[in-house]
């Protein structure tokens, strides 16, 4: 399995270099117990998955290449640009280990967004999915209705 992964991890790393552009680079980040200890979320004007958090402890602190802000380019050398951001953190959760990451620092000026609940932290990613539309609540019933006569009138 050892060397499976190392192949699988080299593979990341020659597929992202392929993908690279100018004002890109790559970032590798270790999975630990605690995921690879950054936060991301869906900017809507820049329509990007972008750094939300960085944990202090984490694998995204330990590099030192990232900040808040930062754009997600790519993972594993494919491109996420026209990915919706469910699809990338599900992409992201995919990866073994090793996560390669094509990223763009943040526009200059750039200010994060706080509103809204599109955040994900990668390592606890969970589905959520719509609950089941609720019964209506039990009241008293309508009002019965008026009944016509053979003629068609009402009484």
């Amino acid at each position: 399995p050892l060397p499976a992964i190392k192949e699988e991890i080299m593979q990341a790393r020659r597929e992202s270099k392929a993908a690279l552009r100018a004002e890109e680079f790559i970032v590798e980040l270790t999975k630990g117990a605690g995921g690879v200890g950054m936060t991301l979320g869906w900017d809507k004007s820049l329509k990007a998955a972008v750094v939300k958090t960085i944990d202090s402890n984490g694998a995204a602190a330990r590099t030192k290449k990232l900040t808040v802000g930062d754009l997600v380019r790519g993972i594993q050398g494919i491109r996420v640009e026209s990915m919706s951001f469910r699809k990338i953190i599900k992409h992201l959760r995919s990866v073994p280990r090793t996560v390669v990451l094509i990223m763009t620092k943040a526009p200059k000026g750039y200010v994060p967004v706080r509103a809204g609940t599109r955040t994900r932290r990668i390592e606890n990613l969970k589905v959520k999915r719509k609950p089941p539309p609720r019964a209506p609540a039990a009241g008293p019933p309508p009002p019965p209705r008026r009944q016509h006569n053979e003629t068609g009138r009402k009484p």
